[in-house]
């Protein structure tokens, strides 16, 4: 009856969301918009590589939120479903998922491969922008101690 109907246009407005650009982030729609999103992009980019169907993705899915919310001046955000794009996932060599790729002038600076909590993806992320930015290793030691 009703419950079962109201309960499929839920799980339809859930599919339609992870399709679109989530906010900040941005859903790659194939090879030649990931090539784009590299070639024209000044800042870092920082790719999240999931699929529907993965569970440590779906848990993934806030914390990278979260993050593009709070560095997004600095650093794209950006999200390859593999299952829709098996082509990128092959020519990037993505074997498992999650997997986090950060790109520095279109180079991959970074790979993490699984599920990344705040302090890790945090951590990817201050890499590439210091990469990017040029912060030496005296700027780094500053900010460890605080200074």
């Amino acid at each position: 009856g009703k419950k079962a109907r109201i309960k499929k246009s839920r799980s339809n407005n859930r599919s339609a969301k992870a399709t679109q650009s989530t906010g900040p982030v941005t859903e790659v729609r194939g090879p030649s918009h990931l090539e784009q999103l590299l070639s024209e992009n000044k800042n870092p980019v920082v790719i999240d590589f999931w699929a529907p169907w993965c569970q440590p993705c779906k848990a993934m899915g806030p914390i990278f939120n979260d993050a593009a919310e709070r560095w997004g001046e600095r650093v794209t955000f950006a999200k390859v479903n593999t299952q829709a794009n098996p082509q990128i996932a092959q020519e990037l060599n993505i074997r498992s998922i999650p997997t986090l790729i950060a790109f520095h002038e279109g180079e991959v600076a970074d790979v993490h491969i699984g599920l990344a909590n705040k302090p890790k993806l945090d951590n990817i992320v201050q890499r590439v922008v210091d990469k990017s930015e040029g912060v030496a290793l005296g700027g780094k030691l500053m900010r460890f101690l605080g200074r």
